[in-house]
């Protein structure tokens, strides 16, 4: 049902596509968006989107304007080159369908379970003697995922290594230097690498929940630790090496806050990523 509310991009160098779809029995309407990745990253498809229900609201006081300049981030090791050539042809991607029993769950954290999740943690680290990673909101909803996916993949048997990897993107408008503005127009993040031994992850109890939220916590500090043009020509060969360990990928960000958007008939009842496919490598399908 999800993936027929988001229209496909067009053929060529389509960057945008629009799609609104009357929901039967009154149920609504739901506003499908498609952006490819190459204009922009979430923060920016996300701008557009507020502006967009802004002026559709007749808001008084509109999102300030993107901002488009790439003079303000110098590239003098060609980073477009490095990415290019280190990135997959098409003749090593294969598109794949999903199936049409593929199953989408929603599964809402409060702040009490997360609040939950930071005791347990906490409580791990007093037990093992050791200080307690610094565990946010994020880095406890990051570990719980994680640490249920591990256990239920595990379950149903894997032949995967015995590491495990989680990645997730990282805004890097504020921390490099010198910083961008914050409406930057642009793709703007780099990735964050969590890895964790599969075993740990995969067993019950307090341990699997603080390894996961260790590993993710360490992986934040690592990925804002050294940003800078110097760092981010090894990138891709660091997605490629924990795609080959199992890796689970994060899309999306609370910062963005889309159950605010009001296209003047109401905040949305709910928001989803929607999927149409997948590509993948080698057969991983991830």
């Amino acid at each position: 049902m999800i993936a027929t509310l988001v229209p496909p991009l067009p053929e060529g160098s389509g960057l945008l596509a629009l799609q609104a779809t009357l929901l039967s029995a009154r149920r609504g309407l739901a506003i499908g968006v498609t952006v490819h990745h190459a204009a922009c990253d979430g923060s920016s498809s996300t701008h557009f989107l507020q502006t967009w229900a802004a002026t559709c609201s007749g808001a008084e006081e509109p999102p300030p304007l993107p901002v488009i300049d790439r003079t303000l981030f110098p590239d003098p090791r060609r980073l477009y080159d490095v990415f290019f050539q280190a990135a997959p042809n098409s003749d090593e991607m294969e598109f794949v369908k999903m199936s049409a029993d593929q199953l989408f769950g929603t599964f809402p954290l409060s702040k009490d379970d997360l609040q939950r999740v930071k005791d347990v943690v906490a409580d791990e680290a007093a037990r093992r003697g050791v200080a307690p990673p610094r565990c946010s909101s994020l880095v406890a909803t990051l570990g719980i995922v994680w640490s249920c996916y591990l256990r239920a993949k595990e379950s149903c048997g894997s032949g995967e290594g015995p590491m495990t990897c989680i990645l997730f993107l990282v805004d890097h408008r504020s921390r490099i230097n010198p910083p961008l503005p914050n409406k930057y127009l642009s793709n703007c993040v780099g990735p964050a690498i969590g890895m964790a031994p599969k075993g740990e992850l995969a067993a019950a109890g307090a341990g699997s929940l603080f390894s996961a939220c260790a590993a993710v916590a360490s992986a934040i500090d690592e990925a804002v630790r050294d940003i800078g043009t110097s760092s981010m020509d090894v990138w891709m060969d660091r997605i490629r090496e924990a795609s080959a360990t199992g890796i689970l990928t994060v899309a999306g960000s609370p910062r963005f806050r889309v159950y605010e958007l009001d296209f003047g008939f109401g905040r949305p009842a709910k928001v989803d990523h929607g999927v149409r496919g997948e590509d993948r490598r080698s057969g991983s399908g991830r």
